[in-house]
């Protein structure tokens, strides 16, 4: 059985020999070329930034009442205009059953004072009463429908005020804080739930005043996944924090942005000039443990030389030591390592 299990093995042996020769003479064969020059690079300074809801709110009181039932709490998410907590209405209800009799017998008044106006001038018309007569009635017709209009604004007021027990979401949007407890007596102004919009979102940084005036129009922003999400909506504040000497910038980011939330924290990247570096791209630099390198042609060679790289700026990497103008690099570093000559040239 130990001599046909050594038999068997030497087939996949010759499979292996000869598909990693394939595989070394295909990565020679693949190289693509890269020469390195000078080139110009945008200097970007990199800020940390917090994210703040730009809707957030404390709903109030608006009328004097007890607490009768709570609908939401922290962390729920409401629609625009759900109803959030309820106060008992027994004395608005009243008002308004008051304001609504007062408005009939206004109306009653008013159409009795209408119709002896109307009397009265046909009968001042064939001179059958003085002026001072007609005046009387006159004066009560505009009396009379002043009294309506009046009832009927008391009648407003009472349903604005029946309407002020319900308590409504502002806006879409979480509960982030619940200030009262059912059966609690509030009155007006007295501050009852906190909430924030997650569909309108903004990220706050601070700038060094040595750069303000330096700073684009324009931002990368980083979020925590490594997306980068650009942001030209920047209001920079017009007046420095006398201890820190920075301004205080604020960058708006799309509507309804996905996976970010209030006070979470994300990098800012500003453009602030531009200068003369070495650029490669990103895709030929390799990572070895602690050390970065790319792999150099070194004659028929493809031979591995490590350095130091800055800031990348759309799939390029600044290298700062390492490389000069007129090396030579591969953009395929992983297939190079099959054919690598001496180290460091």
């Amino acid at each position: 059985m130990k001599a046909q299990l050594i038999i068997n093995k030497q087939p996949m042996k010759t499979l292996i020999i000869t598909f990693l020769i394939f595989t070394h003479c295909a990565a020679i064969s693949d190289n693509a070329w890269y020469e390195v020059e000078l080139s110009k690079a945008p200097v970007i300074r990199t800020f940390q930034g917090q994210v703040e809801a730009i809707q957030q709110a404390t709903v109030s009181a608006q009328t004097n009442g007890r607490v009768s039932e709570i609908h939401a709490d922290v962390d729920d998410y409401l629609s625009a205009g759900t109803v959030i907590i309820e106060f008992t209405n027994k004395e608005q209800k009243q008002a308004v059953e008051r304001a609504r009799a007062n408005l009939e017998a206004a109306k009653a008044t008013e159409k009795q004072a209408l119709a002896s106006f109307k009397r009265a001038q046909s009968i001042f018309e064939r001179k059958l009463i003085s002026q001072s007569e007609y005046d009387q009635a006159e004066s009560q017709k505009n009396t009379a429908v002043a009294a309506v209009k009046t009832q009927q604004a008391a009648l407003e007021t009472a349903l604005t005020q029946l309407e002020y027990t319900l308590i409504k979401a502002p806006f879409d949007g979480i509960v982030t804080a619940r200030h009262i407890e059912p059966g609690e007596t509030v009155n007006i102004g007295m501050p009852l739930m906190s909430g924030l919009s997650l569909d309108h979102l903004r990220v706050i940084t601070h700038i060094p005043e040595s750069i303000a005036n330096n700073i684009s129009n324009n931002a990368d922003i980083e979020f925590p996944d490594g997306t980068i999400v650009k942001s030209s909506d920047l209001t920079l504040f017009p007046y420095a924090d006398p201890i820190s000497k920075t301004f205080e910038l604020r960058l708006n980011l799309p509507a309804k942005t996905a996976g970010l939330f209030p006070g979470m924290s994300l990098k800012i990247y500003f453009k602030v000039g531009e200068k003369s570096a070495i650029m490669i791209p990103s895709n030929a630099i390799v990572h070895r443990g602690e050390l970065t390198m790319v792999y150099v042609k070194f004659g028929d060679k493809r031979v591995p030389r490590q350095i130091k790289t800055g800031q990348q700026n759309n799939n390029m990497t600044e290298v700062i030591s390492g490389l000069k103008p007129g090396d030579i690099i591969t953009t395929n570093p992983v297939l190079s390592a099959l054919s690598q000559g001496p180290k460091n040239p």
